[in-house]
């Protein structure tokens, strides 16, 4: 309340400074003077509004009911309306747009991605050096187009790029902020909530002499085909949550987009489901009744390969990372839209039907280790080994191209779907636990090399020792 406070003080200061000063001896002044005090008055009122309007929109994101109204929309004329709206009559700002010209079409609520746009050009140019230009990139990655907002410029510290996203940034960051906005220490975070609700992603990266890159992802035209309610098999859904309140808004949210839905609050009742039934996808707390959520995991690989998708109470953060050193396909943070996870979902289904379509016939065979590509079985001295369905992918996509090193962003788009090139961390995380599983390739790897700043190399089976 206290950051709250100071964000409507500003303008309402001002608001009273000239309203005080055109009531003393208000006959007396200048009519253009007036007219000034008019305008400072009309201007703070604006952006006390403005803030307010944030401040609305945060309280929906943290509630989970932000409304967002996607329709298929050309990146380019997004692009080119934000581009429009950032700049004021008279700038000397450069905005460079460099869009391929073959892009898909995205899923976009068009008012506010181009105000989400908009944000992040503001954010780069008060972060940037005088007169640097700023430049809007996009390009198609799997089932989602990422869009870039880049800027020339010295490194942003580590710990303040973590910290970008949340409300009023970190504490004591008000000291290395220089964008002094109204409303600054909001417009980022809002800025999350509204891809968020998209069902995209949004990060920052920053390095030596490379400034600083804003880079977010909304589904394309193509991605999302939400399941239709009577015709054919409809996927079923297996949601567990120990929670009533959450089983019920979980079902509710799940049917509605044309799901067939089996809830369970006792995580024992849903392992035997699991082994009977085979539902299309789990969709987990990761607070459950009785049983560690990585457990519990860990058993529903034991009885099927089945994608599963985490929720996290709290805790963002160390919850992401939780839910991926388990093997969860993907997250999902409370308070969620119910388009975030329907979005959400589908993508994980769509991901899954597309993965490794063009493994080899012959199994790779090496020393202990022999992959069956046709009957999904990795065995090591005869002895099946219990991969998660994202290892095993990890493990075929590279053995289908043994011995050409495989980069983090090959591997993120190929076994995740996903469209974040910064972020080697899960691809690392899934390796660590794989090499594990494969015996003595934890500590002196025999089967999967790592190539130094590009990704990871899988040895061939004809190769002699690395």
């Amino acid at each position: 309340m206290d950051l709250v406070g100071r964000e409507l003080r500003a303008p309402a200061a001002s608001i009273k400074g000239a309203a005080a000063a055109g009531l003393r001896a208000a006959s007396a002044r200048d009519p253009a003077e007036m007219i000034q005090f008019f305008h400072i008055i009309n201007d703070q009122a604006d952006q006390m509004l403005d803030l307010i309007s944030d401040l609305t929109d945060a309280a929906r994101i943290d509630a989970g009911n932000l409304p967002v109204f996607p329709e298929p929309s050309e990146v380019g004329a997004l692009a080119e309306q934000a581009h429009s709206d950032f700049l004021s009559p008279g700038s000397h700002i450069r905005v460079h747009i460099d869009l391929p010209p073959d892009l898909p079409r995205v899923l976009a609520d068009r008012r506010r991605i181009v105000q989400t746009l908009v944000t992040l050009l503001s954010n780069a140019e008060q972060r940037s050096p005088e007169h640097a230009a700023l430049r809007i990139g996009a390009a198609a990655v799997g089932l989602d187009v990422v869009i870039s907002v880049v800027v020339a410029g010295p490194e942003m510290p580590p710990e303040r790029l973590r910290h970008l996203f949340r409300k009023f940034g970190s504490p004591g960051d008000d000291a290395g902020r220089t964008d002094q906005r109204v409303g600054a220490g909001l417009d980022l975070a809002i800025c999350r909530g509204v891809v968020e609700a998209h069902g995209g992603r949004i990060w920052a990266e920053s390095g030596p002499d490379q400034g600083i890159q804003f880079t977010f992802s909304l589904p394309t035209e193509t991605a999302i085909h939400p399941p239709q309610r009577p015709t054919g098999q409809r996927k079923r859904v297996l949601v567990v949550d120990g929670n009533p309140a959450n089983l019920r808004q979980l079902r509710r949210d799940l049917t509605d987009v044309g799901y067939r839905v089996t809830a369970f609050g006792d995580p024992e009742k849903a392992l035997y489901f699991v082994a009977e039934r085979r539902p299309h996808l789990v969709l987990t707390s990761m607070v459950l009744p009785g049983v560690d959520a990585g457990e519990f995991v860990q058993s529903l690989f034991a009885v099927a390969d089945v994608p599963v998708l985490c929720l996290s109470d709290a805790g963002r953060d160390h919850d992401i990372a939780l839910a991926f050193e388990i093997g969860a396909d993907d997250y999902l943070a409370r308070p969620y839209s119910p388009t975030e996870l329907a979005t959400r979902i589908q993508a994980a289904l769509s991901r899954r039907a597309a993965a490794l379509p063009n493994e080899p016939s012959e199994p790779y065979v090496r020393e202990a280790l022999t992959i069956d590509f046709a009957r999904r079985l990795v065995t090591m001295d005869g002895q099946a080994l219990p991969l998660t369905a994202t290892e095993y992918g990890l493990l075929a996509e590279l053995a289908t191209h043994a011995g050409s090193a495989l980069t983090y962003e090959h591997l993120l788009q190929r076994v995740w779907g996903w469209n974040n090139p910064g972020n080697p961390y899960v691809v690392r995380t899934h390796l660590m636990r794989l090499r594990r599983k494969l015996g003595k390739d934890g500590h002196n790897p025999t089967y999967i090399l790592a190539e130094p700043r590009v990704g990871y190399r899988m040895v061939p089976p004809d190769e002699g020792p690395p």
